[in-house]
């Protein structure tokens, strides 16, 4: 816990678990709560948003997609054209150049992008997410707090087995 202290730093009485999982578990409460609580007429606008933007996401990914394939094809042309290259290196860096293309440059740049949903999918795949987020952080929580105690019971005995003096 206090590896990014300077070397002098005080050994404190005790650490406090952090709070993130909690405060993560918190929002998701409140996710799940306000997705609830939504009209039918909510729920349709917030999956017209959701779906929108999916397909805002899909468009930008095609098109980096598709740029980088460009850049990659142009710098293949001209090493093709390139002349007195040493022996073995050209088709070295146009062997590098094929492969970091492919790799790089999928031709389906969207398939890891789920379809459009429908309103009633777009909400049960909300309040799924929501649940298995909260159901995740309460989780994470627990294993902080123990974690959290297991050091402070270490620190304990550590500043039980110190001298009086070296003990804030």
């Amino acid at each position: 816990m206090m590896r990014d202290e300077p070397h002098n730093a005080p050994i404190p009485e005790r650490f406090e678990p952090s709070t993130h999982s909690s405060t993560r578990r918190t929002e998701a409460a409140a996710r799940l709560q306000l997705l609830v609580g939504m009209t039918a007429e909510e729920r349709e606008q917030q999956a017209a948003a959701w779906n929108a933007e999916n397909e805002k996401a899909k468009v930008a990914v095609v098109e980096r997609n598709t740029a980088t394939r460009n850049r990659y094809n142009a710098m293949i042309a001209e090493t093709v054209q390139w002349q007195g290259a040493p022996e073995g290196l050209k088709e070295f860096m146009l062997d590098q150049l094929r492969q970091s293309r492919d790799f790089d440059c999928s031709d389906f740049p969207t398939k890891y992008y789920p379809p459009a949903r429908t309103t009633e999918d777009w909400f049960v795949a909300e309040v799924a997410e929501a649940e298995r987020n909260m159901a995740y952080h309460t989780k994470e929580q627990a294993k902080e707090v123990e974690r959290t105690d297991e050091r402070n019971a270490w620190l304990a005995q550590l500043h039980a087995a110190l001298p009086a003096e070296a003990t804030p």
